[in-house]
């Protein structure tokens, strides 16, 4: 009896097999290239035809969902790799799904993924009684946090036990991600496809955010923008509106084109790659950086100029350090000029970020809780901030103020105790890469290796005006590419 199908199609089938087999041997090896699946295939497809045509835009998205559900999720139990790629493109698309069909769960299709790429993983450690790939001080440290959390529960100054129950089941299924990656990801090549996908499909987002800048919204988006002041005013922005293409706001849009500017110059720009790469790198970096203009984002703006530093630290090349004083004498030049634009504006803001409003209010916000901080070394609990506590705790002041930065809102909700072991979990994610970048061999994995250290200081930096460890798709990646790290650095000490 097995449950998993063979890893190789050189299989001797029994001439009288179970149905096991049978479905096996029809869905997977000969994949329905039979006449009986070809028309089983056809059957389908056009009564799957007659019902969205007969059915309205959010119908049809509905149905889709629904047909695929099954597929997707047999996918994500029997083969994690496909099931982890599969939960981050749906990352990227949450948001456009929330638009067209608001009504749908999202958040709890993703968890439900989670919870089944975690079941597959735990089946299959049960068959192989195997526990080695989480012999790494990171994992340890990622379970003692999910654990802490968990026992934020006991918080006698919580006052949200719905918002605890929500908070708690996004910090462990996010974090349980990383243990399907330190299991399922053991391959470099799975590294590679696992990046190119994030990619591709950034590439899409930045292609449409341009069609945004340049054509305007659609009278959809153009709804949807003027549904809600919250929306209106992250939108709308000097008298026009800022792209956000596929994602919530513009400042995702930015974020995300800024990292994939810095992430394509090193993978694409290392020793020994060909002219070809380095042509398609730089096409792919310009398009990510236009659409950094279009969405106007002052963080994405910020960072990247942070990113090349990190990387001319970290690699000490030729080609990052001539970026970096590219970009420096542009700023330069952009303080002088004499044009009133609100894209120039931003960026001279930057320059001065202590005189802006936004600054200020943050700074007094943060100064006004910190006594708040010191008196509670565990926190007030989990769901008693942001959106979670005006949703379970409106009674109590904690859940009107806006914590902005991810590193604020763990102050208040886990206390500095809780602060602290998270922030020790991320330093140890950064120790760990730099060993593997020294120890690794392979040019081309230490120039992956760079490129994904550098994606991480981005993403931990930028926590501190935004909470990027829980929005989609930039904290699944970035899970993902702590557990790619991790494995890294595994192998390269094995050797």
């Amino acid at each position: 009896m097995f449950l998993f199908p063979p890893d190789t199609n050189q299989v001797r089938w029994p001439s009288k097999s179970g149905w096991r087999t049978s479905v096996w041997r029809t869905l997977l090896l000969e994949k329905l290239k039979t006449p009986a699946g070809f028309t089983i295939a056809v059957f389908l497809g056009l009564v799957i035809a007659w019902f969205l045509g007969r059915s309205t835009p959010e119908d049809s998205l509905i149905i889709m969902i629904g047909l695929l559900s099954v597929p997707v999720a047999m996918i994500s139990f029997l083969f994690p790799v496909k099931g982890l790629i599969m939960v981050l493109i749906i990352g990227f698309f949450v948001e456009l799904g929330k638009q067209v069909v608001p009504e749908l769960p999202f958040g709890v299709m993703i968890d439900a993924m989670v919870l089944i790429l975690a079941g597959g993983v735990l089946y299959r450690i049960a068959v192989s009684r195997s526990w080695t790939f989480l012999a790494h001080p990171v994992s340890a440290l990622a379970l003692a946090w999910i654990c802490y959390c968990g026992l934020e529960f006991l918080n006698p100054w919580s006052r949200a036990e719905w918002g605890w129950l929500y908070a708690f089941r996004s910090i462990a299924g996010w974090w349980g991600i990383l243990f399907v990656s330190l299991f399922a990801m053991r391959k470099y090549r799975q590294m590679i496809s696992l990046h190119r996908i994030w990619i591709a499909c950034s590439f899409i987002a930045a292609c449409y955010g341009l069609v945004q800048w340049w054509a305007g919204p659609t009278d959809r988006e153009l709804d949807w923008i003027l549904s809600s002041p919250r929306f209106f005013s992250l939108i709308y922005h000097d008298g026009g509106i800022h792209s956000f293409s596929i994602f919530g706001s513009p400042g995702a849009l930015g974020i995300i084109s800024s990292l994939n500017v810095v992430f394509v110059l090193i993978l694409t720009f290392r020793r020994g790659g060909t002219t070809g790469r380095k042509l398609i790198g730089s096409v792919l970096s310009l398009i990510f950086f236009l659409s950094l203009l279009a969405s106007g984002s002052r963080i994405g703006l910020f960072l990247l100029p942070v990113g090349l530093l990190i990387y001319s630290i970290l690699s000490l090349r030729l080609v990052p350090i001539i970026l970096s004083a590219l970009l420096l004498s542009c700023w330069a030049a952009i303080q002088v000029i004499p044009v009133k634009q609100p894209l120039v504006e931003e960026i001279r803001q930057l320059s001065n970020p202590i005189h802006t409003i936004g600054f200020q209010v943050r700074s007094q916000n943060q100064a006004w809780v910190q006594p708040f901080i010191q008196d509670h070394p565990i926190g007030a609990g989990l769901g008693t901030t942001a959106g979670l506590g005006k949703r379970f705790a409106p009674d109590i002041w904690l859940s009107q103020f806006p914590p902005d930065s991810a590193y604020i809102r763990l102050a208040l909700e886990t206390g500095w105790i809780g602060l602290g072991i998270f922030l020790t979990l991320l330093g140890l994610i950064l120790v760990t890469g730099v060993k593997a970048l020294f120890r690794s061999g392979s040019t081309r994995q230490k120039n992956t290796i760079e490129a994904y250290l550098c994606f991480c200081l981005m993403v931990i930096i930028a926590s501190t005006f935004q909470q990027l460890f829980t929005q989609l798709p930039v904290g699944i990646m970035f899970i993902l590419i702590s557990g790619s790290l991790v494995t890294m650095a595994q192998q390269a000490t094995l050797r």
